[in-house]
């Protein structure tokens, strides 16, 4: 995995956690923000495609950062629609990704990095790449199907994927 796409999803985690700003905008945008979940779907898209563009290093052409956009945005997908468990050790896999990425770097920064140390990071880090993207897949199956038996005849996928975002058992705070 391209240590962009790291990057881009922390990132992301961080802009999308720092929302609590929100009413600094203007009441229409603020009643369109809150109430369209398509819209706030749309907006993650774009935050993701801009902050590529803050945090990759190399030239691309915009269809490249667009392509790569989506790839991260299903990413995203898949990892907010997992229950604690799977989310916890994908993001701790995610996490170790970057960090060994950034020994990497560091070590070729200072001229200190082996071919043979890097193919066994480089290793590593598919490895652990692979890994990740596999739970994150079983992950989400395994959230739909138990979201499919708690709704049962309610369940709709189009909600499940871009519905309201109401979590049970949390109070929502009226600003």
């Amino acid at each position: 995995m391209d240590i962009t796409y790291v990057k881009g999803l922390f990132l992301l985690f961080l802009i999308v956690s720092g929302n609590f700003i929100g009413n600094t905008l203007g009441c229409q945008i603020q009643t369109l923000f809150t109430y369209s979940m398509e819209m706030k779907e749309m907006l993650v898209f774009l935050l993701i495609y801009f902050t590529l563009n803050v945090v990759d290093n190399k030239l691309s052409s915009p269809f490249e950062h667009m392509k790569i956009s989506v790839k991260i945005w299903v990413l995203y997908m898949l990892l907010t629609r997992m229950n604690l468990t799977f989310s916890i050790i994908v993001f701790s896999l995610l996490a170790t990704i970057y960090v060994i990425q950034q020994q990497v770097d560091f070590k070729k920064g200072i001229d200190d990095l082996t071919k043979e140390e890097e193919e066994k990071y480089n290793k590593i880090m598919s490895l652990l790449e692979k890994v990740a993207i596999s739970l994150a897949i079983v992950g989400f199956v395994t959230y739909l199907i138990a979201q499919k038996r708690e709704y049962k005849g309610k369940f709709s996928l189009w909600k499940f994927i871009l519905g309201k975002r109401r979590c049970s058992g949390i109070n929502h705070l009226k600003h």
